[in-house]
């Protein structure tokens, strides 16, 4: 049997071992040399030394496999002489070897970092050299839970196509910032950056150029700026810039003109050269009581008034989103008479059943078609709205519209699909929302409500009673957002949610990027055992679909089904007109 044993431990040993015996007592280490003698010889190379203080010196110049160390030596005793080496970076595994048989030391021991524990003279050479694989095997195991457990923390905190910090990291390093600042009486530049037409630039070139477009982008902006300052991908083809530790306030005027000039090199895609045009918004933090929330609204409007004048340029928050600088009225101004202006309209965007094949739901987007001839989506200007209080009253009308529309589509089995903010579950607001849709002759069973899982992290106990009441009417719940890097798979299971939206940001890596793809496939595995639906929003690739139909993902959005139509054109995709993923391949 021993011999059987050690020809199979003979089979798994690799060609040379390096083992650092540190040993006081001279006859303990001869019969380790015994132990690994003729039959081990040729595979393992003992070092052998008498003092933790030679084995570090010998760490520091050599590689060795592991170190077998006892716990009684002249200048470290007991588990001082384990943490000494755990100190020591980049230690082998550790195997202690002490004549105590106290299992609480061995337990000790291994909660030091010790990956064995052998008692000298109850171990023979087979026994030894098992204990030495299987220390060297379980140090592999923790290195690599470790790696994954440090790429898993990147992934929350950083874009997975730029490698930029993300939302979640950036906000973090924004409220600390902050909080520096009236600190040190030093002023902090924030800029909000939007692509101008990125649009272009996926339907001309591809969602692939695309994307190397946003990296090509990334890395310029990150060259614009000190090494002390944040670069990030706040979501879609927006960025911000964190620009700390001010003299004065121009200085952050100084970066953004910095990075204009970086953006307007040609950037090279394959046999193609465009330019990114970008709109910036400025805001200062001057050491007074500004928060987070209030700086970002400061330089969002300020960006939207950039857009808004022309595109390809900075504007500096001036205390007021109206202000222009020129007399005329801003942006905030022109949104706010949009709805009496007849300028709003409702469009509508097709949510497609994977396993039945068929629309199965329209999902409503409020559209702003300006007096300058411009249609804006609502992800272009609903903050605006948010901060002048009138994105409630919008969205009642967008769902009372909506809500009539449906009732001439003639398919009682289509659901409307609205996203709101977490402030409509409360008080009046919730009633007046689903009062536009029972008087626009819209069951209630045939409404779905989407909310961020952020919003619905945000107030847990309230949003509970919330959601139960609207279910209780027959209104679905969604919550979306999951895969951005904030998620929390308690939300799945603590709230009354009838699905799950995947974002559409973690869709840009399916299926080539390996992470991205298990996560997806993890999110949409994860809601079938919970019993909810899955959503794929920003579906834009015919691979993405397929994947996503492979996984058994449950409903389908985005732009290749399609731009958003209006009620007639709706209409006629519920009649039989193709969508955009149907039409024949031109000949």
């Amino acid at each position: 049997m021993a011999s059987d044993s050690r020809e199979e431990l003979l089979t798994t040993l690799p060609d040379q071992l390096r083992l650092l015996l540190v040993e006081d007592n001279p006859g303990d280490a001869e019969l380790v040399r015994i132990m690994l003698g003729e039959a081990w010889s040729p595979r393992f190379e003992v070092v052998h030394t008498e003092t933790l203080r030679s084995a570090l010196e010998r760490l520091r110049d050599q590689i060795f496999d592991v170190v077998l160390l006892d716990l009684s030596l002249d200048d470290a005793a007991g588990l001082e002489a384990v943490a000494r080496l755990r100190e020591h970076g980049g230690t082998p595994p550790i195997v202690v070897m002490t004549g105590n048989r106290d299992q609480q030391l061995a337990l000790h021991a291994i909660q030091q970092g010790a990956q064995g524990f052998l008692v000298k003279g109850e171990v023979g050479g087979a026994q030894l050299v098992r204990n030495v694989l299987h220390a060297i095997e379980r140090q592999r195991m923790v290195l690599e839970l470790d790696a994954a457990h440090a790429r898993e923390r990147h992934f929350a905190t950083h874009d997975a196509l730029t490698k930029l910090p993300n939302r979640l990291l950036f906000l973090d390093r924004l409220q600390q910032a902050i909080e520096t600042a009236r600190r040190t009486g030093k002023q902090l530049g924030l800029l909000f950056l939007d692509l101008d037409d990125f649009k272009a630039v996926n339907d001309t070139l591809g969602h692939a150029a695309g994307d190397r477009f946003l990296q090509a982008v990334a890395e310029r902006l990150v060259g614009s700026v000190r090494a002390s300052d944040t670069v990030a991908r706040f979501g879609g083809d927006e960025f911000v810039i964190l620009c700390g530790n001010l003299t004065r306030g121009s200085d952050a005027v100084t970066v953004t003109e910095k990075v204009l000039a970086a953006l307007s090199e040609p950037i090279s895609l394959e046999e193609f050269a465009t330019r990114a045009t970008v709109s910036v918004g400025v805001a200062i933090h001057r050491c007074d009581d500004t928060s987070v929330e209030d700086l970002l609204k400061q330089a969002d409007a300020a960006m939207y008034q950039a857009k808004q004048s022309g595109r390809n340029r900075y504007v500096a928050y001036r205390q007021a989103e109206d202000e222009t600088g020129e007399g005329g009225p801003g942006l905030g101004e022109q949104v706010r008479g949009a709805l009496e202006r007849g300028e709003l309209e409702v469009r509508y965007r097709p949510r497609v059943d994977l396993a039945a094949g068929r629309i199965a739901g329209a999902e409503l987007q409020i559209h702003w078609r300006t007096d300058a001839g411009r249609r804006l989506s609502s992800a272009d200007f609903f903050s605006l709205l948010e901060r002048n209080g009138m994105a409630d009253a919008v969205r009642e009308w967008g769902l009372g519209v909506a809500a009539a529309d449906a009732a001439t589509w003639a398919d009682d089995a289509l659901r409307l699909h609205m996203a709101i903010s977490d402030r409509q579950l409360w008080g009046d607001a919730l009633e007046r929302l689903t009062r536009a849709a029972t008087e626009g002759s819209l069951a209630l069973d045939r409404l779905t409500l989407e909310l961020d899982e952020s919003d619905l992290a945000r107030r847990p106990v309230a949003t509970m009673e919330a959601l139960e009441q609207l279910r209780r009417r027959g209104v679905r719940i969604v919550a979306s957002g999951f895969g951005a890097g904030t998620s929390s798979l308690r939300l799945l299971r603590d709230l009354p949610l009838d699905g799950m939206k995947l974002d559409a940001a973690l869709l840009q890596g399916v299926p080539d990027d390996r992470t991205d793809t298990a996560m997806a496939s993890a999110l949409v595995s994860m809601a079938g055992v919970l019993g909810i639906q899955s959503v794929a929003g920003g579906v834009a690739a015919p691979a993405q679909l397929e994947h996503l139909s492979t996984i058994g993902c449950d409903i389908v959005e985005g732009p290749l089904f399609g731009e958003p139509v209006d009620s007639e054109g709706f209409a006629a995709w519920l009649r039989g007109a193709p969508l955009e993923w149907d039409k024949p391949e031109p000949t």
